[in-house]
This record gives structure tokens, C-alpha cells and sequence, in this order.
């Protein structure tokens, strides 16, 4: 009787471990998530000079925001609006300029930036590629545009021009992550088009200067980028297009990972009654266990006082070693789909040479992608070259380079939606 009990006492405790976090960002008294205001350091203002396009002998720029997505080679790289970086200005089109960052001011470190353009595309993004300046910002983790939810709380991060005119301090542009504005709302609506791209119409106010900064959740994970707004409607582009535009450019980033779903409060607690209801039953019951006679002996097959009866079946018990047995789908054509992976497991397009096969025209996928193979007790996952990439734990693996893949560890083919996890 005192082991369950004090089992109980050790659920209970677990349970309110959980609770408290949950609790404290989701029925806060309404201030910022801290994890929210630590973006301030991955924001940047994008200036772009215009010179005297007027001809009224004044000097004229552009600028908005940027935020860093990854570093790689020594370079950062950032993500902002199209729009941001180009002029559309006596009948020319989207006619690229010099683009510069601004790390502290206009009178401070004045960074060049190099402005990658996704090929074909119509949606209002590109990459700045920085290679002096920034290595020490942050890159923020990039969230699937699938777990964005009606009501959800957001967070627009930028440097809007409203803020700057209000200021007496003399800065010019002033660009340090201090100087990086937030505006709190929800998410009003999901998948609306704008100019042919999805967005999402949020209640946090967008103004000139905003565009290009990122739209942010409660972890402070990206999930838009800020691209338009006025008094009403305020709109971000999917984040989708970001994690797109970045598989098909080599751009580095990190997917955020996918946590828990939210639990109602109000279902935790009364779990908690519910067990704390239990516990003060069994402590008023007579504990005729304790007087069963000596001699008195288990007679379940399998089971003694100290091997609970209902302990995992031998053939059921989970590896010690941690041994992985094969994958499962989590997305796209094969989720939910489990394979057995034996010395040699082939994934792609071609039904010839490949052991699970994909749909001819499936988005990323290669005739021959990539292959597991079994090295021990342990598997490991090799990119035959593939177009579009593998991506392990949302990282670009080398090209016929063999990975360690362990139990839990997450993979996909050149799309997100082509999934799997190693069990």
C-alpha cells in the first residue's frame, strides 16, 4: 500500500511539473513571452538608397525589416519581403538596388548585403546573404504553416517607421535589437489570398517598415513574414514559402520542432482531483493485504510481489540497447505507414530499384533518393544526389555521406510532407 501510494505522490508531482509551464504561457496576466522578445537580436533594418529619384534635389531610401534564418560558411542569411529590396519606378519592374543592413544605425556599421532571389517565383520574398557583421545574431527556428490556429496569440517583430518619426534622441534609423518594436495580436484568419500568395490576417499592427520582419508565435518560432498592413487588415505570407524557397536554394535554416499539443487546463485538473480522489480512498481502506498469512504464496504465472502483473510480455519489451527496428511515415503518401528496414532499404520514384515507392510526379522525390542501411544495430541514411535534398531533423545532410539515424530521429525527402521517423 505505501508503494502506490507513494507511486501516486510521484504522478502528482509529475503532473504539476507539466501544469505550471502550461499555465504560465498559456493564462499569463498578458505580458510578452520572453522567448518572444529574445528575437530582438535575429531582427535587422534593411535600407535601400534611392538617391534623388525625384529630381527635387533630396536623397531618398527604402528599408524595412529582416530576420536571420541561418549561418553557414562564415555568412549569415536573412529572409525578407521582395518588395523591400526592389523599386518599381518609371515603368521599371522589380529592378533590384544596392541593399545595405544596418547594425546599429545609419551613422553606425553599415553592412553589404547580397540580395538571392528564388527563380520563378511570384511570392513577395528573397534571401540577403550578409558576410561580415552579423555571425553572432541568432537564427529563429522556422514553423510549419500547418500548426498556425484561429485565436492563436502572435507577435510582429520589426522596425516600423512610426516609431522612428516619434523619437527626439537625434538617431538616424535607428537599428540595434533594443530598438526592434513588437506588436502583440491574434490570428484572426487562416489561408487567404493576397496578390496570389496564402497569408495569414492577424490583429498585431503592420506599418511601413514592417515589411520583411517575421510574424511570431508564443515560442518565438517564425510563422509569416510581415508583408502588409493598415489600420484593419494586416497580412503575413505563409512561412511554408520560406522553408520552400530555402530547400530549393541550399538556403540554411532550422525547422522548430513540433511540441505537444496543447492541453486544456481545466482537463489536467480535474486529472489531478481525480487521482488526489483515489489516493485518499485507498489511505482509508483496511489494508487486508498486510494480513494475508505467511504462508500465502503468488500463484500468477509470470508474476512475484516484486514484477507488477502487468509488466510487458517478453516479446513486447523494448529494446535496452535502443536499437532502432524500422521507420514509420508521418506525413504525405505514407503516413501513418510502417517498414521493416533490412541491410538495404532503397527510397525514391522508381519502382525497379526502390523498396518503398514513391508516386511518380511526388514534390522532392527522386527516382533514387536516398537508402538506410542497417550497420550493426543501428541504421544509417545516405542522399544518392538527390535534386531537392534529405533533410534530417529539418538540416540538409551531405550528399553520399552516410548519417547516424537513431530511434526518434526525424527525416524527410526534398518536402516536408514527405516524412518519416525511426522507431
Amino acid at each position: 500500500m505505501m508503494k502506490l501510494k507513494k507511486y501516486l505522490f510521484m504522478m502528482i508531482n509529475s503532473i504539476l511539473v507539466f501544469v505550471i509551464p502550461v499555465i504560465t504561457v498559456y493564462a499569463t496576466d498578458g505580458s510578452m513571452p520572453g522567448a518572444v522578445l529574445k528575437a530582438d537580436q535575429s531582427v535587422v533594418r534593411v535600407v535601400v538608397p534611392l538617391g534623388d529619384i525625384y529630381n527635387d534635389g533630396g536623397y531618398y531610401y527604402q528599408e524595412g525589416s529582416a530576420f536571420v534564418i541561418g549561418q553557414s560558411g562564415g555568412s549569415t542569411y536573412l529572409m525578407t519581403n521582395r518588395h523591400v529590396v526592389s523599386l518599381m519606378n518609371q515603368g521599371e519592374q522589380n529592378v533590384m538596388r544596392y541593399v545595405y543592413v544596418l547594425r546599429e544605425n545609419a551613422e553606425g556599421a553599415i553592412l553589404d548585403a547580397t540580395v538571392i532571389e528564388p527563380p520563378n517565383s511570384s511570392i513577395d520574398l528573397v534571401f540577403l546573404r550578409v558576410d561580415t557583421g552579423l555571425a553572432s545574431r541568432p537564427a529563429l527556428r522556422i514553423a510549419k504553416s500547418e500548426t498556425v490556429k484561429r485565436g492563436d496569440a502572435c507577435y510582429a517583430a520589426g522596425f516600423p517607421d512610426a516609431a522612428d518619426q516619434i523619437r527626439d534622441d537625434g538617431k538616424n534609423l535607428p537599428s540595434s535589437p533594443e530598438d526592434v518594436t513588437f506588436s502583440a495580436g491574434v490570428i484572426s484568419q487562416i489561408g487567404g489570398e493576397y496578390q496570389g500568395q496564402k497569408t495569414i490576417q492577424i490583429t498585431a499592427h503592420i506599418s511601413n517598415g514592417n515589411s520583411g520582419g517575421p510574424l511570431l508565435n508564443h515560442k518565438g518560432d517564425v510563422i509569416g513574414i510581415n508583408t502588409y498592413g493598415n489600420d484593419n487588415i494586416n497580412k503575413s505570407i505563409f512561412s511554408d514559402y520560406i522553408i520552400e524557397a530555402a530547400d530549393r536554394l541550399d538556403v540554411p535554416y532550422t525547422l522548430a520542432e513540433e511540441g505537444l499539443p496543447i492541453v486544456s487546463i481545466a482537463g489536467i485538473c480535474v486529472g489531478v482531483l481525480a487521482i488526489v480522489s483515489i489516493l485518499i480512498i485507498l489511505s482509508r481502506r483496511k489494508k487486508k493485504a498486510e494480513k494475508l498469512p505467511s504462508s500465502c504464496e503468488f500463484k500468477q504465472t509470470g508474476s512475484s510481489p516484486s514484477t507488477p502483473s502487468n509488466s510487458h510480455p517478453s516479446n513486447t519489451r523494448p529494446s535496452q540497447s535502443g536499437a532502432p527496428r524500422g521507420i514509420r511515415g508521418t506525413g504525405g503518401q505514407y503516413k501513418n505507414t510502417t517498414f521493416d528496414v533490412g541491410e538495404r532499404t532503397l527510397i525514391g520514384r522508381d519502382p525497379t530499384r526502390c523498396s518503398i515507392v514513391f508516386a511518380a510526379q511526388t514534390p522532392g522525390v527522386g527516382s533514387l533518393h536516398c537508402e538506410i542501411l542497417r550497420v550493426g544495430e543501428g541504421f544509417k541514411i545516405i542522399d544518392h544526389k538527390s535534386k531537392y535534398g534529405t533533410f534530417l531533423s529539418g538540416a540538409k545532410i551531405q550528399q553520399n555521406v552516410p548519417v547516424v539515424l537513431k530511434v526518434g530521429s526525424s527525416f524527410y525527402l526534398g518536402d516536408p510532407r514527405n516524412s518519416f521517423i525511426v522507431y
